[in-house]
């Protein structure tokens, strides 16, 4: 479970010492149309209420921002998560946006945010435990972790239904998972790809450990990119 922290308590000590500095944080930015547009940044308090969020050049979709909705923040802040609603409140300098805070919880659970962005493919299949081989599924941006799976998709998803689906992981083995779950949301009007939203109902025998550990090692994997998307977000403006 979280504590929320609101008004004068908004953040806690902690969340304030973490914030002192810049940190990496994923922020969800919503759009007039279409999905809303997941990036990397960094995020440090400015003064409270209002934060300061940085982007890689060229990335932030200014144009296409919608004001009235807030943005979705996540931070991974020592064995939990730090998870904050804000406010779009206008531009800083290139790369930068100020941010008005309106609600900032913990997550005491980090499995639950254990989430990467993974090169996996996905197959329809019979419910469990029959087997037999998945029909291929149209799914893009997969993001995966041991609670659920989120992806973009041409293919017709209603929220509630029910799939039962293969995992395959990358790699020369081919080797796999199965699993059931339910459709909890469905991003995007109109036609073309929208993002589903996936949680896991049912797993095969030792597929959460395969999971968990796949998601391990795409972390750890990263860690040399992100290392150097640290350094190129905190570069001063026009350098």
């Amino acid at each position: 479970g979280g504590a929320n922290l609101r008004g004068g308590d908004m953040f806690s000590q902690a969340a304030l010492e973490h914030l002192a500095d810049f940190r990496l944080a994923r922020v969800t930015i919503p759009l007039r149309e279409g999905r809303p547009v997941s990036l990397e940044g960094v995020l440090r308090l400015a003064e409270i209420p209002f934060l300061e969020a940085r982007f890689l050049a060229g990335r932030l979709p200014l144009e296409r921002i919608d004001p009235d909705i807030p943005w979705t923040i996540t931070s991974p802040l020592g064995t939990t998560i730090l998870c904050l609603q804000a406010r779009f409140a206008g531009i800083r300098g290139e790369r930068g946006v100020r941010l008005e805070t309106l609600g900032v919880s913990s997550n005491d659970d980090p499995r639950r945010h254990f989430r990467v962005d993974a090169p996996v493919a996905l197959a329809r299949r019979a419910p469990l435990p029959s087997g037999g081989v998945g029909e291929p599924i149209d799914a893009g941006d997969v993001n995966l972790s041991v609670t659920g799976l989120r992806f973009t998709t041409s293919a017709s998803l209603k929220c509630g239904e029910r799939l039962a689906l293969e995992i395959h992981f990358p790699g020369e083995t081919g080797w796999g998972v199965r699993c059931e779950g339910e459709v909890v949301r469905i991003s995007g009007k109109g036609e073309g790809r929208r993002e589903a939203a996936l949680r896991f109902v049912e797993l095969e025998a030792g597929a959460l450990e395969g999971i968990r550990l796949f998601c391990l090692a795409e972390k750890f994997r990263s860690v040399p990119d992100r290392v150097a998307l640290l350094g190129d977000l905190l570069r001063p403006d026009g350098v």
